[in-house]
């Protein structure tokens, strides 16, 4: 935004005349912020100074609202991560939410807040929230994921120490899965989850330490590594399918698979996202 001082009066007509000057700079038809100083009589006339703290209060001001409308924090995305799971919990007194998700309840009530004026949420006729479009707010929380949440909870990358097939290493993840704690995810926990893709990588996500799983897959640190460690982020992040085995949540792994976008996994996202999402979305 430019701002710009000039002197200017009021003509017999009542209207604002500009200096030539500036309307050379200007295109027909295009909008203005005008501030307006009028010097009183009885003041002094508004100094330089005054008005530069004006404007420049007021491009701040439009600053922040671009900010605002442009930054989902991880924060943020961990609250979106909540309603996409479990969209009815927007009918639940707000403590509730504040409680599952581990958010302060006012810097809550300001998230949603935002999240209405963004257009992902409607308010309710006799108060509280819901979703408005649900496939929305689910491809910007997928956006998100891979811009700022994976990162800040991406651990490290593995790869084998001694010669092994992936195949033999999923069988022993499956089996450390229950004893350590931790959730299959990316392309092995999309491959239980529906009997369509061969794997070819995993992502684990982890609670605590890590060192014991390490130790149990032989695995050493590699940029390009096949397995990698992410770190939990909440108790919500176990999916639900009717298996007795320790798969992360659909959001997750469709999300994961969408990183390394080609049409084999770009097919087992869709039937992640007909089988075990979509039908989590409330008639809106």
């Amino acid at each position: 935004m430019k701002a710009y001082e000039f002197p200017a009066q009021v003509n017999a007509e009542g209207k604002i005349e500009l200096p030539d000057t500036l309307l050379h700079q200007l295109q027909q038809n295009q909008q203005l912020k005008v501030i307006i100083v009028v010097n009183e009589p009885s003041q002094d006339e508004v100094s330089n100074e005054a008005w530069l703290s004006l404007a420049a209060e007021s491009i701040k001001g439009d600053q922040d609202d671009a900010a605002y409308t442009s930054q989902i924090t991880p924060t943020v995305l961990k609250v979106i991560y909540i309603l996409l799971k479990t969209p009815e919990i927007l009918t639940f007194p707000l403590l509730e939410l504040a409680n599952t998700t581990g958010v302060a309840l006012e810097t809550l009530k300001k998230i949603l807040e935002n999240l209405y004026k963004l257009g992902y949420l409607y308010r309710q006729p006799r108060g509280g929230y819901r979703i408005a479009n649900y496939i929305k707010l689910f491809e910007r929380w997928e956006i998100g994921y891979v811009e700022s949440l994976r990162p800040k909870l991406l651990l490290e990358t593995f790869t084998y120490t001694e010669e092994t097939k992936f195949s033999e290493a999923a069988m022993k993840i499956i089996e450390l899965a229950n004893k350590k704690n931790f959730l299959i995810g990316g392309e092995l926990g999309a491959s239980l989850a529906i009997p369509y893709l061969v794997p070819q990588r995993a992502t684990l996500h982890v609670v605590d330490n890590y060192d014991s799983i390490i130790d149990k897959l032989k695995l050493k640190p590699s940029p390009r590594g096949e397995i990698s460690f992410l770190k939990q982020f909440d108790n919500f992040n176990h999916g639900s399918y009717n298996q007795d085995l320790y798969i992360a949540d659909p959001l997750l792994i469709h999300a994961e698979l969408m990183i390394d976008s080609n049409d084999r996994l770009e097919e087992t996202a869709k039937r992640i996202f007909t089988k075990y999402i979509i039908s989590r979305q409330q008639d809106e």
